[in-house]
């Protein structure tokens, strides 16, 4: 086999795993992308699938990226208010919910916010920083097509915050 084909192989692969986490979530995949990668044709669907669940899961989601002139300005403004602290390599990921920046503004809530996001995001190899801020999860990543991992995170996050926001509604 050559290293073209294991690498299709391979991102398939993830692909697939992908797609089960979003499914698991209970978001309706029929209609991603592509799961088969083709490196020898340029055909690469990682970054869209993960796109697609992040887009289902969350009210906001948008991506950034380095290259591209008007999103820079963006990047800039981003990282200046996170003190420089994020290391931009290539993509910024933006999610966020209802549910999760209701948490973000309530005092007791938005201590567990953060923590939850910390312990979740921090172990993970492919994010190069985060941040959360006003009730966004801003996302650092230069992933190279291996977004299964990412894609736990974030469901996991979306799930601990529905939780954290049922505990919120029932103590009001």
């Amino acid at each position: 086999m050559s290293p073209e084909e294991n690498s299709s192989y391979y991102h398939s692969l993830m692909n697939l795993a992908t797609l089960k986490v979003f499914h698991d979530a209970g978001i309706d995949v029929s209609s991603f992308q592509n799961y088969i990668v083709d490196i020898n044709y340029s055909i690469d669907t990682c970054e869209d699938i993960f796109e697609e669940g992040c887009r289902a899961l969350f009210t906001y989601f948008e991506k950034y990226s380095m290259y591209e002139e008007e999103e820079e300005k963006y990047i800039k403004e981003l990282l200046e208010k996170n003190e420089k602290k994020l290391v931009v390599d290539e993509t910024i990921y933006v999610c966020s919910s209802n549910e999760m920046k209701a948490l973000a503004n309530h005092p007791k809530y938005s201590e567990k916010l953060a923590q939850l996001c910390g312990d979740i995001l921090k172990p993970i190899f492919d994010i190069d920083g985060f941040s959360l801020q006003s009730g966004e999860i801003v996302l650092c990543s230069y992933s190279m097509g291996e977004y299964q991992e990412i894609a736990v995170a974030v469901v996991t996050i979306n799930q601990e915050v529905n939780n954290l926001y049922q505990q919120l509604k029932g103590e009001q």
